[in-house]
């Protein structure tokens, strides 16, 4: 199966930038900005975990693939059988 992670690689940067910006700026400690910066290291962390998530599903060395079993290697079938071309 072929993963494209050009959206993943859009969103980190546009989380990064997001969060760049707004780390940089002079505010109030209110809970408005405390939640807006949960939420944002939160869907940084969300990407990066997708990253490693790709990465270990699509991996041909990884274990997941021959323990059918295991989360990762049912996901690494579904993918498989929801994503290949029927012809």
């Amino acid at each position: 199966m072929t993963y494209n992670i050009d959206f993943l690689i859009a969103a980190m940067v546009i989380l990064l930038l997001v969060l760049w910006y707004f780390l940089g700026q002079k505010r109030a400690e209110d809970l408005n900005n405390r939640v807006f910066l949960f939420f944002a290291v939160l869907g940084t962390a969300d990407v990066v975990a997708e990253f490693f998530t790709n990465y270990y599903i699509t991996s041909y060395n990884s274990a997941c693939n021959n323990d059918l079993l295991s989360a990762s290697g049912i996901a690494a079938v579904y993918g498989d059988l929801l994503y290949s071309d029927i012809t």
